[in-house]
Order: structure tokens, then C-alpha cells, then sequence
């Protein structure tokens, strides 16, 4: 998971790599998702290239397989099956916490991230501020779950609280939309948005971890799930209340 979100720092690095090339935003666009479809294309290769391999082949056959791979082999059967252990599962207080601030903390992130932040002024011309800001925020981020996640104590009351707080981060990031009060001055928006990434990874990395801490062993793996789910879950709510967010500015305008 960690690795996803060091892809966005990456592939925002490509962005201003393309965007340095020249001064069309068509055409550094067209350079942009060409150098990442081709990335996603030798990608696939490699992966069915691998897989085939008799190295691949020799592990696969000796991996343990639980009884939800050998038993249930119809999907419904298996849909069943997790659909009820997921929802035993979320009956410790603990779980459910963590699954809700999961998704609760990758909601914000995508309510503002990039939609209300790229409606920034451009101080920069030529597009460069919007995107910079999706860098700052991709660095707070990286940041974020690896040597804040490492150095700082986490607790779960602590996590409550400072999601709550993001909400102010929020509602500043909106502010920095002109004409509203805080959008003269680029460093407020730069401010909202690096705070915002480094709340967003050490917060999303300190609750996967701790998520299944008060379960026994087999049931991990079933928060893992949970755990991915809701963050899915955030990113669609989040993506949903943007663009609301976004009418909203547009006509307060």
C-alpha cells in the first residue's frame, strides 16, 4: 500500500519531467500519458513473463491454501462466505474505529485532492502551480508514512482527533479558491496541501497497521480486506462530495 502512494510522488515527478519539455500543455499532456501507458504496458509484460516462469510456477504450487480456496469454488459462494465473516469481524470495537477513519481520512483527501486544489490561482502562469501542489502534497504524503509513521507514537485517540482537525485543512484548501478570503498569497494553499499530505500518510499508514492489532491471528487477514475496502469506499465518497465542493465554488465565484 505504502508503495501505491510512492507511485504518486513518481508519476507527479514525470508530470513536471513532460511539462519541462516544452511550453504546450497539449502536447507535454500527450508525452505525459504516453511515457505512463507505455510504464503500464511493459508492466503487464513483465508480469506474464514472470508468471510463467518456472520460478514462479515451483512457489505458487507449494503456497498454503485456506479452506476459502480449496472448499468454495463458486464466487458467490466465496462472496457469501467473506460478506459473513467481514461483518462478524466488524463487531470488535477496534476494527470498526479503524475502518471508519480510514475512510473517513481518504474522503478528505479526495473531496479537495486534485479537484478544489488545482482551481488555485496559477502564480506560477503556464499551469505550474496546480501542479506543484499535487508534488508538495505527494512528497507530505511519502513523508508522512515513512518517517512520521516510524518516529511517532500513534494512539487511536490521537487519530480521531486529528481527523476531525483535517477538516479545518479542508476548508482552508477551499478558502485558497478564489475570490475567497485566503487565495492572494500562494503559501496558504502550499501550507493546506503539505499539511494535508502528511497527515493523509501517517494517518492512512498508522491505521492499516494497528487495524488488525486486537484480533486473533486468522481474522487479519480479513481486516486486511476491510481495510482496503475502506479506503475504496473513501475514495468514491470523497471523489462524489467533490464535485459538490466544486459547484459550490464555482458559484460562490
Amino acid at each position: 500500500y505504502t508503495t501505491l502512494f510512492r507511485s504518486g510522488l513518481l508519476i507527479t515527478i514525470l508530470r513536471v519531467l513532460t511539462k519541462t519539455t516544452t511550453k504546450d500543455l497539449h502536447v507535454s499532456s500527450y508525452y505525459y500519458f504516453g511515457a505512463s501507458a507505455g510504464f503500464i504496458l511493459l508492466v503487464i509484460a513483465a508480469y506474464l513473463h514472470l508468471t510463467r516462469g518456472n520460478a514462479f510456477q515451483r512457489y505458487y504450487l507449494r503456497a498454503h491454501r485456506s479452506a476459502l480456496d480449496t472448499d468454495l469454488k463458486h464466487p458467490f459462494q466465496r462472496f457469501a462466505f467473506f460478506t459473513g465473516e467481514a461483518l462478524r469481524i466488524l463487531r470488535y470495537k477496534h476494527v470498526f474505529c479503524h475502518c471508519f477513519l480510514l475512510t473517513l481520512v481518504t474522503a478528505q483527501q479526495y473531496v479537495v485532492i486534485p479537484s478544489v486544489a488545482t482551481l488555485a490561482i496559477d502564480f506560477l502562469g503556464n499551469g505550474w502551480f496546480p501542479v506543484l501542489l499535487i508534488l508538495v502534497f505527494n512528497i507530505g504524503d511519502v513523508l508522512g508514512r515513512g518517517p512520521l509513521a516510524m518516529f511517532y507514537v500513534y494512539s487511536l485517540r490521537w487519530a480521531w482527533l486529528s481527523t476531525l482537525l483535517r477538516f479545518l485543512v479542508v476548508a482552508g484548501v477551499c478558502l485558497s479558491v478564489p475570490p475567497h478570503a485566503l487565495s492572494g498569497r500562494p503559501a496558504w494553499m502550499a501550507t493546506f496541501v503539505a499539511v494535508l499530505g502528511l497527515s493523509t500518510g501517517h494517518l492512512t499508514t498508522s491505521l492499516i497497521s494497528y487495524a488488525s492489532s486486537e484480533v486473533p491471528g486468522r481474522a487479519k487477514e480479513t481486516v486486511g480486506y476491510l481495510s482496503v475496502l475502506s479506503i475504496t469506499l473513501g475514495m468514491a465518497s470523497g471523489s462524489a462530495v467533490s464535485y459538490c465542493v466544486k459547484a459550490l465554488l464555482d458559484r460562490t465565484a
